[in-house]
């Protein structure tokens, strides 16, 4: 099944592409159901069911190619006026931060210091607050003050040194670790995330991707599907020319995240684990309320792939231990009694260039791997982002 790409703010998209876009609803859609329609009109007696639900789903694919025309409004509307504060000592991440948010209707007030940051605090309200790592303690002070105030935690540092700093402070529940040198990167993941936070919508790839890229999903019922599956998205990206090697790395993140999804995230409602304790070659049926969602979708520059449970127990805490024991020569030490090696957040933060974990408690966790697939690139290191959509 095709999905519709939904838009997410984005200055780079430009009139050229929203007009390319309604045109291509005109010709593809708009007018073949026009045509169908005065055929109908002209065989009043001849008009079948199946004639009617085909033009029913016709008519549902014009309304997902114009939504996301809808939420371009919709979210520039939401975010205009909106104050964010930028907690950042570094000259060159702030000049940065003007720059993404500079287009985008917030406002920005950015403080390099713990008493002008609490003074500000003291004098405005805000709705969102990003930090960096020598002004973290501004977080809980602007949380215990604003409760509904919406923070990040956002670091140059590899993951090695970041995540003993978040262990000191337990009621931060979004991180953001960012792209040192690629400015283009950089400058797209902090509007992404501003965004993020102020709409309250922390998932799907389409917030990574340029607007229009051909998103694909699938659901995953049985863990004998993975192999069709990473197959398809493996034949998806030949087609496009996608290279060899991020081909493969896409396959190899895809099937880590499905083996999670299916092994690992059913949980009862007291929180136990279904099936994780099984070898990964057992099979395993999901019933309708634990089945997952498999996406992937490029946009020329950026390649995504994702996979979306319906539990949400993936919690930082979870995802902090696991990426600790792979740092300090641990791995799999979490996973003892368990089916599967742990080796499998590591192995995907060396892969692809950003791992985001979305987390809906209780309700929902979504993976997302990007790959930056320019061959002007040259990765250095890995990106983590955590949302928890609290």
């Amino acid at each position: 099944m095709k999905e519709s790409p939904m838009f997410f703010f984005n200055p780079t998209v430009s009139k050229e592409q929203i007009l390319k876009k309604l045109g291509s609803l005109n010709e593809d859609f708009v007018t073949p159901i026009r045509h169908e329609l005065e055929h109908l009109l002209g065989h009043e007696g001849t008009i079948t069911r199946q004639h009617l639900e085909q033009l029913i789903r016709e008519v549902r694919q014009v309304e997902e190619i114009i939504t996301p025309i809808h939420s371009l409004y919709l979210t520039e509307q939401l975010i205009l006026h909106k104050r964010v504060m930028l907690a950042e000592t570094h000259r060159r991440h702030q000049s940065i931060a003007k720059m993404a948010l500079g287009g985008s209707g917030v406002e920005l007030d950015i403080v390099t210091s713990l008493e002008e940051g609490k003074q500000l605090l003291r004098e405005r309200n805000y709705d969102v607050l990003c930090a960096n790592a020598e002004l973290l303690r501004l977080i809980p002070y602007a949380r215990r003050h604003y409760p509904e105030i919406k923070s990040v935690f956002m670091t140059s540092q590899p993951a090695q040194c970041y995540y003993p700093v978040l262990q000191q402070f337990p009621s931060i529940s979004n991180i953001v670790t960012r792209h040192e040198e690629d400015r283009t990167y950089y400058l797209k993941n902090i509007l992404t995330t501003v965004s993020k936070l102020i709409t309250g919508d922390v998932f799907g790839i389409d917030k990574y991707l340029d607007w229009g890229a051909d998103i694909r999903v699938s659901s995953v019922t049985h863990s004998d599907q993975r192999d069709d599956l990473i197959d398809e998205m493996g034949g998806f990206l030949r087609r496009l020319g996608v290279r060899k090697i991020f081909k493969i790395r896409a396959e190899m993140v895809a099937e880590e995240f499905l083996m999670n999804a299916i092994y690992d995230a059913p949980v009862n409602e007291d929180g136990t684990a279904r099936y994780n304790h099984l070898p990964r070659t057992s099979p395993v049926q999901l019933i309708p309320e634990e089945r997952a969602v498999f996406r992937y979708a490029c946009d020329g520059f950026l390649l995504a792939v994702a996979v979306e449970d319906p539990f949400g127990s993936f919690s930082k805490e979870i995802a902090l231990n696991y990426l600790e024991s792979c740092y300090t020569g641990r791995a799999g030490s979490l996973n003892q009694n368990k089916g599967g090696a742990g080796l499998g957040l590591y192995q995907v933060m060396q892969m692809c260039d950003l791992f985001a974990i979305n987390v809906a408690p209780g309700e929902r966790t979504e993976m997302v791997a990007i790959f930056n697939i320019d061959p002007n690139y040259t990765k250095t290191t890995s990106s983590f982002h955590y949302f928890n959509r609290d």
